[in-house]
């Protein structure tokens, strides 16, 4: 049975058992389909606050049992309200031991994350730290809002493109993603669900006296946290101009409570407008089903259970038309769509809506397909098409640099040390070739290239040159450079300093007895770059190469998939683009790369064409 590793900060734990509530139910449903295990970070405080109570978050378990799922509850620093652009390096020294230590006995076969930031982003890290398959949910605010901030959205961007799968709640926050310059075929949309057997009609009259809420009055309902996006002022503002029996009751918890209540006296509505504070989520479908209309005023939103859980209860929803709403609301008869931060169009809507008699029970056929169980099915299927898939290979190793930050601050290393990217004005790009010399293939991508004046460059295994030094003549002969690409391929990440070093000085024993010439261009395998390594290469005169546009023609997975990693991004001038030249579906797509590289205007060079020809020779 696969086994799911989920790594997010939305679900429930000992001390808020509401936290997440959609995710745990989501997961729940899941577990039924696969094995899980969830780790769910809280951040860390002083365990005693001023006047020697408890924190909250000191409260919280390191590992329990929630519903059947074991939950892990690891420490990662916050600072509030400054410093948000490191929460997501935090997050990730929060968990990345505790993550290691699970993985020793729940070897997972792929890992999901939700939340874009910072959870999206530590996760990214953690799955290339231990080359598993990366899914990442996001639910709305997390890009319709963090992504506006610079460096937050850079993060994102990240684990974004890290991700084998993107999953999105809606179509609209698909598109927002794409925008983000996620490849389209990578998103999939995956409403969310809402929990059938607890959300459905109800008698009204009987909820109304269980919760004690008069039974002769209209009844609006608003749930939500009480911040600025759900815009609750604005329901508020509206409720002034409606008949004095509508009353309103709003659910939840946040810092806007006291300006809220104090708005509402100034209105002379505190009479009408009942703050109830946070209920369980058993309560709700209760609150729901003694309601006559839901509202929800907010100013962005994703995919809002909320919606889902009353349209299930049969109650008409007036609502914003922002974010995924509108998918949601799919006729007049479920309810009625509003431009945000208007007052008036709200008070005239609201009247509209309770002055007309709803059939609790159509709405909710409606709003059929909509349940958990489905959500986790689609979800599994997402889970299987990233499980198959190799981990993503990057240019960047995952154990070098202290802190792993150099896939952000590598730019900032001389490109004689390393080179990711040719930093010329020009609009000149490089081919590069990994793995060969191949008996099988090499001959023929040097016969494509021949035909299509290309040069590129090859970086060859010591062992392949030797069995095959007849093919690395020719490559050089042609005009195309060579660099050294270790001598077995051995796993870089695993290799001690010493047989590294081993591997690139007998890898450059061989170039020379076949050619003459020294060799001073180096890419490790799988760009698995150390700083011990990085400190011999450097004293040795060796630049070590890597790569900006990754082809990904190592999964073989296809002609068609091959030209979309590559000419489906937007390749730029400077660009170095990998390729292996041991795979016939790589064969048939780099005629079309190449042309229509050609067509957009870009030169190809060769790797040492970028320096000095005294001081790099290949």
């Amino acid at each position: 049975m696969m086994k799911v590793l989920i790594i997010t900060n939305l679900f429930p734990n000992n001390v808020q058992p509401e936290r997440g509530i959609f995710n745990k139910q989501q997961f729940l449903e899941l577990a039924k389909l696969c094995q899980i295990r969830v780790v769910a970070p809280v951040p860390w405080f002083p365990k005693i606050k001023a006047g020697g109570a408890r924190g909250e978050f000191a409260r919280v378990v390191a590992e329990e049992v929630i519903d059947g799922i074991t939950t892990y509850h690891p420490r990662y620093i916050v600072t509030p309200k400054f410093g948000r652009c490191f929460y997501g390096f935090w997050f990730y020294q929060g968990i990345c031991k505790k993550v290691k230590e699970i993985v020793r006995d729940f070897q997972c076969d792929v890992i999901l994350a939700t939340w874009a930031y910072p959870d999206a982003f530590a996760a990214a890290l953690i799955a290339r730290k231990l080359r598993k398959p990366l899914v990442i949910k996001v639910h709305g605010s997390d890009i319709n809002i963090t992504a506006q901030y610079f460096w937050r959205r850079k993060m994102i961007q990240y684990g974004l493109r890290n991700a084998e799968k993107v999953i999105a709640v809606t179509e609209s926050l698909k598109q927002k993603i794409i925008q983000l310059g996620i490849p389209a075929e990578k998103v999939v949309v995956i409403p969310n669900g809402v929990d059938t057997g607890l959300f459905k009609p109800m008698n009204q009259q009987e909820c109304r006296n269980k919760l004690a809420l008069p039974l002769d009055k209209k009844i609006v309902l608003c749930i939500g946290n009480l911040t600025w996006v759900k815009g609750i002022k604005y329901l508020i503002d509206a409720f002034r101009y409606l008949p004095t029996d509508v009353r309103l009751y709003i659910i939840g918890q946040g810092p806007l409570r006291g300006e809220l209540e104090q708005r509402s006296q100034e209105l002379h509505l505190d009479d009408r407008i009942s703050f109830v504070g946070r209920k369980s989520h058993s309560e709700i479908p209760l609150w729901m089903n003694a309601s006559d209309v839901l509202c929800l005023p907010s100013l962005n939103e994703g995919c809002p259970n909320v919606v889902l859980e009353a349209l299930a209860c049969g109650r008409f929803v007036v609502a914003s038309k922002v974010g995924g709403i509108p998918q949601l609301i799919n006729s007049e008869e479920q309810g009625i769509l509003v431009e945000p931060k208007n007052p008036q169009l709200l008070t005239q809507t609201l009247n509209l809506a309770l002055s007309k008699r709803h059939d609790a029970e159509r709405i909710n056929k409606e709003a059929e397909g909509m349940s958990w169980q489905e959500n986790a099915r689609k979800l599994r299927q997402a889970l299987d098409s990233a499980s198959i898939l190799i981990p993503y290979q990057t240019s960047l190793g995952e154990r070098g640099i202290k802190g792993r930050l150099k896939s952000f601050f590598i730019f900032l290393i001389p490109s004689r040390i390393i080179l990711w990217k040719l930093k010329w004005g020009q609009k000149k790009i490089a081919l590069t070739f990994d793995d060969g010399p191949n008996p099988q293939f090499t001959p023929r991508f040097l016969d494509i290239l021949k035909e299509k004046g290309i040069k590129a460059t090859f970086f060859l295994t010591g062992k392949n040159m030797e069995q095959h030094r007849d093919l690395t003549e020719r490559i050089i002969r042609e005009g195309h450079c060579v660099g050294l690409h270790s001598y077995s391929h051995r796993n870089y990440y695993r290799i001690n300093l010493k047989d590294k070093i081993y591997e690139v000085m007998k890898t450059r024993d061989v170039f020379k007895s076949i050619t003459g010439n020294n060799c001073s261009l180096f890419r490790p395998p799988h760009g698995a770059v150390s700083l011990k390594q990085l400190a011999y290469c450097i004293l040795k005169g060796i630049t070590m190469v890597l790569w900006s546009v990754d082809s990904r023609d190592f999964l073989h997975r296809g002609q068609e998939d091959i030209i979309n990693n590559t000419i489906g991004q937007r390749i730029k001038p400077g660009d170095i683009i990998l390729f292996h030249d041991d795979n016939v579906f790589t064969l048939e797509a780099l005629p079309i790369i190449i042309e229509k590289l050609k067509s957009e205007g870009l030169n190809f060079v060769t790797i040492d064409s970028f320096f000095n020809n005294k001081t790099r020779k290949c």
